[in-house]
C-alpha cells in the first residue's frame, strides 16, 4: 500500500512539474535550442560520416604522386565514410595526416619496404577508428593491385596529440549542456518548489497524513531524477541524429558516465537543499539559485572554453563541483578515460555533498528550535 502511495506521489509530482510551462521550457526545450544555435554558429562541418584527411607528399616522386592520387580516388568512392582528402594542403583540423617521406619513390622502385606515417590528430572517436581501418585496407589493396608485396608500403598509425587534447566543439558542447541541465533542474526544479512547500505549510500538512515526510521528499527527488534520466537520453539521441555526435565509447563508458551523473545529482541536490535551508522565501530561493547558477554557468567550461580565462577564475570554478564534473563527463564519454581516473571529480562532488548536507541539517535544526 505504501509503495503504491509512493508511486502515486511521484506521478503527481511529475504532472505538477510539467504544468509549469516556464520551467518546462527552460529545463527541457531551451537546451535543444542552445545546442542548435551554438552548433550552427561554432560547430562547423559536423557531418556524421566525414573525416578530413591530409596527404603530405615530402618525396614528390612519380611513385609518391601516383600513390597519393590513387588513395584520393579510391577513398572518394567510399560511401560508408566520407573522406575529405587534401594533398599538400593546409591541415586545418585534419583528423588524419599521412606523411609520405623522402626516398619513398626510390625504395618502392627498388622493391624495398617504405613506411608512410599516419598521424591521428585530436581526440579518438569511433568514426576516426573506422576511417583508419578503411585506410589500412585501401593501402593493402593498392599494394596487391600494383603487384607489390602487401607489406611493401606500410602505414604506421600514431596518436600525435597527448591525452586531454581539445575536443571538437560538438562533443564538447553536448557534455556541457547535459551538465547545465542537471545543475539547473536540481536548483530551479528542486530548491524553489521545496521552499514553496515549506513556507506555504504544505509540508506540515503531511504530518497528519499516514505518510512519512521522508517518503514524500524521496518521491519529490525521484521525480526530478526520472526527468533528468529520460531527458538526457533524448538529448544524446538528438545530438547523434542531428549532428552525428557519437555518445560514449561502449558500455563501460556509458556506465562510467552514469556513476558520474549520480554523484553530480547528489552534489547539485545538496547545494539546492542548502539554499532551501537558508532562503526565507520562495523569491529569495529563486534569487539565490539564479546567482549561483549564472555565476557558475559562464566560468565552468560548459559551452565557453575557459583555457584563456585568468588563472584565478579557473581556480575558483574548479573548487565548485560543476567544472570538474563536466570535464569528467567529456573524458568519460568522448576520450575513453576510465572511471578510475576520475577520482578528482568524484571526491569534489562527495565533499560538496557532505558539506552541504551537514550545513543544511544544522540550519534546519536551529530553525526548528
Amino acid at each position: 500500500m505504501m509503495l503504491l502511495t509512493f508511486i502515486e506521489i511521484v506521478f503527481v509530482d511529475l504532472k505538477l512539474y510539467f504544468r509549469d510551462w516556464a520551467a518546462a521550457f527552460w529545463t527541457l526545450l531551451f537546451p535543444f535550442l542552445l545546442l542548435i544555435l551554438l552548433m550552427a554558429a561554432f560547430g562547423g562541418d559536423r557531418h556524421s560520416a566525414a573525416v578530413s584527411l591530409d596527404i603530405r607528399d615530402q618525396d614528390g616522386s612519380p611513385q609518391s604522386t601516383a600513390y597519393a592520387e590513387s588513395l584520393e580516388q579510391i577513398l572518394g568512392r567510399i560511401e560508408s565514410v566520407r573522406f575529405k582528402v587534401s594533398v599538400n594542403g593546409t591541415p586545418n583540423g585534419s583528423a588524419i595526416v599521412l606523411t609520405i617521406p623522402n626516398g619513398f619513390g626510390e625504395r618502392v622502385s627498388a622493391h624495398q619496404s617504405a613506411t608512410v606515417a599516419a598521424s591521428i590528430r585530436g581526440a579518438r572517436s569511433p568514426l576516426v577508428d573506422i576511417a583508419a581501418s578503411i585506410l589500412s585496407s585501401v593501402n593493402d589493396r593498392l599494394n596487391i593491385t600494383a603487384g607489390r608485396s602487401p607489406e611493401l608500403v606500410r602505414l604506421s598509425f600514431a596518436q600525435q596529440s597527448k591525452h586531454g587534447a581539445e575536443l571538437p566543439y560538438g562533443p564538447y558542447l553536448v557534455a556541457g549542456i547535459a551538465a547545465m541541465v542537471m545543475f539547473s533542474t536540481c536548483l530551479f526544479g528542486f530548491t524553489v518548489p521545496l521552499v514553496g512547500f515549506q513556507r506555504s505549510g504544505y509540508l506540515k500538512i503531511l504530518e497528519v497524513l499516514p505518510l512519512p515526510k521522508s517518503m514524500f521528499l524521496a518521491g519529490f527527488v525521484l521525480g526530478r531524477i526520472l526527468v533528468l534520466t529520460v531527458y538526457v537520453a533524448f538529448f544524446f539521441l538528438f545530438a547523434y541524429i542531428a549532428f552525428g555526435i557519437v555518445i560514449g565509447r561502449g558500455a563501460a563508458s556509458l556506465a562510467g558516465f552514469s556513476v558520474l551523473a549520480i554523484f553530480a545529482a547528489g552534489a547539485f541536490l545538496s547545494i539546492g537543499l542548502l539554499i532551501a535551508a537558508i532562503a526565507p522565501t520562495r523569491s529569495a530561493a529563486s534569487a539565490l539559485c539564479s546567482l549561483v547558477y549564472f555565476c557558475l554557468m559562464f566560468i565552468s567550461d560548459l559551452f565557453i572554453s575557459t583555457k584563456n580565462f585568468p588563472a584565478f577564475v579557473n581556480a575558483i570554478s574548479s573548487a565548485f563541483p560543476l567544472q570538474p564534473l563536466v570535464r569528467a563527463f567529456r573524458a568519460q564519454l568522448f576520450e575513453g578515460v576510465p572511471l578510475t581516473q576520475q577520482t578528482g571529480a568524484l571526491v569534489i562532488a562527495s565533499v560538496w555533498m557532505l558539506l552541504c548536507l551537514s550545513a543544511s541539517t544544522v540550519i534546519l535544526r536551529y530553525r526548528s528550535q
